[in-house]
């Protein structure tokens, strides 16, 4: 098992993208795979989702851990955190919205999820102002940055 294995993975697609996330159910070595395939996944249904001139990015955070607990100079308790978090922003011409949504690495949990937030950003989004700081993603990029540490 890994002690400690933060990861933060993003995607852009002109029709834009970015992910990683956790699965209760996976072991900590197996996690990241399940991870980057859910969310290669959910970023390939997301792109197939564009409509005219929208655009997005998702970012996945997710975290592998183990940790425990002292009191008294005993361990009172032992435990292993998966989580995981995904960032959508959706851009439409100058304009832009988020949301954060949890991860599960369940394509069939989390895909409504992400459908359900498109579909608020969607109707959101003409009531905003144009967005001063846009910078517009360019082609289908992506980036993966993975943390370990060694601490036990």
């Amino acid at each position: 098992m890994t002690p400690l294995d933060p990861a933060t993975m993003t995607s852009t697609s002109s029709a834009s993208a970015s992910a990683l996330g956790s699965s209760i159910a996976a072991s900590a070595e197996s996690a990241p795979l399940v991870w980057e395939k859910s969310f290669d996944q959910l970023l390939n249904r997301l792109r197939q989702q564009l409509l005219g001139q929208e655009q997005f990015t998702l970012t996945l955070t997710a975290e592998t851990s183990q940790f425990m607990r002292f009191n008294r100079a005993k361990i009172r308790q032992t435990g292993q955190v998966l989580d995981g978090n995904l960032f959508l922003t959706w851009i439409a011409g100058t304009k832009t919205s988020d949301r954060a949504l949890p991860f599960t690495a369940d394509v069939a949990t989390d895909w409504p999820a992400l459908q359900a937030a498109v579909k608020d950003l969607r109707q959101e989004i003409p009531q905003l102002p144009d967005d001063p700081y846009l910078v517009v993603p360019a082609g289908h990029g992506a980036s993966r940055d993975v943390y370990h540490g060694q601490l036990l």
